[in-house]
């Protein structure tokens, strides 16, 4: 029985062709430090997002951007549930308060914080799209939690790449505003842990003093380099991905299976109850599909009976489909 893994939402496509052939010829200078490549993808970063090399700080992935963005400004940290679990983690880490604010109400996914949250609060957590529900905050809702904040808001926008959309206009009005990004999803680097943070001047300077000069290896940064030399190649894979992604959506609607807007690279689903949910998770498992259920640690707070899954090729999807109907029909 063939195993379909659509459990971590990193991209089921490789490099391209171009990145993997200049790539290699990269491992003959790993003796070499990669403070050069590093301006260089600062400079393409810059472009690619309209700012200023200033205002990038590369990272070891969006985790790294994560913990010392907590351990900077991390004193009361508030986030949404539910979330991606390593804003949680970070804080616990850096022995922060923690303030889990419940947004899932039914189908309905919303950063209802209040301001008296806002207020008692030193940094402020927005996952955009978040995961694991694969819900756009809208920019209106960040402008206003921007301006009652008495703290720092960090958007996370790991998912630009799918969704399309970015509070990065608003760095102009507001220097509390920090955001990261990640080029594990839409650029398919996850094995080689590569993001960055966007923000005003001043805060990456401070941030860049409390991180390890060379966190990036030369490997990362060149490919990261590289991707964004083919730009064409990833539009188009990520375009599949989200024709893959409506379809699946299709199919699951027609067997009466909750299906959450997405824009992302993944769908989350709803059940009725625990025992129907439980069921099909271990259904699946058993016949080697693995996905991730609500209560996984990958998630913080309470996700309901719920399930997500990654988006793959179309067959492994339509498999997936056809288990789910055979387990909902008994």
């Amino acid at each position: 029985m063939k195993e379909i893994r659509l459990d971590y939402a990193d991209v089921k496509f490789p490099p391209s062709n171009r990145v993997v052939k200049q790539l290699s010829s990269e491992l003959n200078k790993v003796n070499l430090y990669p403070r050069k490549i590093y301006l260089k993808l600062k400079q393409k970063l810059a472009d690619y997002c309209n700012v200023s090399p200033d205002n990038i700080l590369l990272t070891n992935g969006s985790d790294e951007a994560i913990d010392l963005i907590t351990n900077a400004y991390g004193k009361t940290v508030l986030v949404p549930a539910p979330t991606f679990s390593e804003y949680e983690r970070a804080a616990l880490r850096n022995k922060c308060n923690i303030n889990k604010v419940n947004c899932l109400k039914g189908k309905d996914y919303s950063t209802n914080f209040s301001d008296n949250d806002l207020a008692k609060s030193n940094l402020v957590w927005i996952c955009n799209p978040n995961n694991p529900t694969g819900t756009t905050i809208p920019e209106k809702t960040i402008d206003y939690i921007l301006k009652r904040s008495v703290g720092y808001v960090a958007v996370d926008e790991c998912y630009y790449e799918f969704s399309k959309k970015t509070v990065i206009p608003l760095l102009k009005e507001f220097q509390n505003l920090i955001i990261i990004r990640s080029m594990s999803k839409g650029f398919g680097l996850a094995g080689l842990r590569l993001g960055y943070i966007i923000a005003d001047k001043r805060i990456i300077n401070e941030l860049e003093q409390r991180k390890q000069i060379f966190s990036v290896n030369r490997i990362a940064a060149k490919a990261g380099l590289l991707v964004l030399e083919d730009l064409q190649y990833y539009k188009n894979s990520i375009n599949n991905l989200i024709e893959n992604r409506e379809e699946f959506k299709k199919d699951l609607t027609i067997l009466g299976i909750n299906v959450f807007e997405s824009d992302t690279n993944f769908v989350f689903i709803c059940f009725k109850d625990k025992y129907t949910v439980e069921k099909i998770y271990s259904c699946l498992k058993s016949r080697r599909v693995f996905v991730f259920p609500a209560w996984d640690s990958e998630f913080s707070g309470p996700a309901g009976f719920s399930l997500r899954i990654a988006i793959g090729g179309i067959e492994d999807l339509k498999i997936i489909a056809k288990y789910l109907k055979e387990v909902l029909d008994k």
